[in-house]
C-alpha cells in the first residue's frame, strides 16, 4: 500500500491554509460591504440606538457574518476535497482548523474599518450627537458556522464523489495484491 509522502501532505495542508485565509479575507471584505452601520445618538454621556431598526442592524451584522462564512466555507471545503485527494484524514483535520482561521481573518478584515467605539466617544461628546455603530459579532456560535461550513463542503464532496475514491482504493488494493511475497487467498 502506498502512503502519501509527508512532504506532499504538508504542502497540501499549507495550500489549504492559504486558500482558507484568502477566502476569509474576501468574505470579511464582503461582510463589510453588505452591512450598514446602525445609527445611534449620544444622550447623557451614553450612546443609544436611534430606534428599533438600528438594533436590528446589530444582529444583522452577526447574521451576515455567519451566513457569508458558512457559504464561503462550503465552497472552500469542496475545493480542498477535490485538490487533496490522497490524504483525506489529514485534509479533514486541516480543513476544520482552516475554517477557524478563515473566521478569524474575516473578522479582522471586516472590523478593520470600524471607527472609534461610539460608547467611548459618548463620554466626551454633546447630547444629540449622532454616531454610527460598529461592525461586530455577538457570541461564539457565528464563528462556529465557518468550520462547520468547511466540513459540510468537504464531507459532501467525499460522499458525492465516492466512485472516484473507490477507484483509488481499488487501485491500491490491486497494487498490494500484486506485490511479490504478499500472501493471496485462493478459493
Amino acid at each position: 500500500m502506498k502512503h502519501q509522502p509527508w512532504s506532499r501532505i504538508l504542502v497540501e495542508a499549507a495550500a489549504v491554509l492559504v486558500l482558507f485565509a484568502a477566502v476569509g479575507a474576501g468574505a470579511g471584505w464582503l461582510w463589510r460591504q453588505v452591512w450598514d452601520p446602525p445609527l445611534g445618538v449620544v444622550e447623557q454621556r451614553q450612546w443609544l440606538y436611534v430606534d428599533f431598526n438600528a438594533v436590528g442592524h446589530l444582529f444583522g451584522g452577526t447574521g451576515l457574518f455567519a451566513v457569508i462564512g458558512f457559504g464561503a466555507m462550503v465552497v472552500a471545503g469542496v475545493v480542498a476535497a477535490l485538490a487533496c485527494r490522497g490524504s483525506e484524514l489529514a485534509t479533514l483535520v486541516v480543513v476544520a482548523l482552516a475554517g477557524g482561521l478563515a473566521a478569524f481573518v474575516a473578522y479582522q478584515v471586516g472590523t478593520a474599518a470600524n471607527g472609534p467605539d461610539p460608547r467611548l466617544l459618548a463620554l466626551v461628546l454633546d447630547d444629540r450627537t449622532q454616531l454610527p455603530g460598529l461592525l461586530e459579532v455577538t457570541g461564539r456560535p457565528p464563528f462556529l458556522a465557518w468550520p462547520l461550513g468547511a466540513l459540510v463542503g468537504l464531507a459532501g464532496t467525499y460522499v458525492l464523489t465516492t466512485g472516484v475514491s473507490a477507484g483509488v482504493a481499488e487501485t491500491r488494493r490491486v497494487d498490494l495484491a500484486e506485490q511479490p511475497g504478499t500472501p493471496t487467498h485462493r478459493a
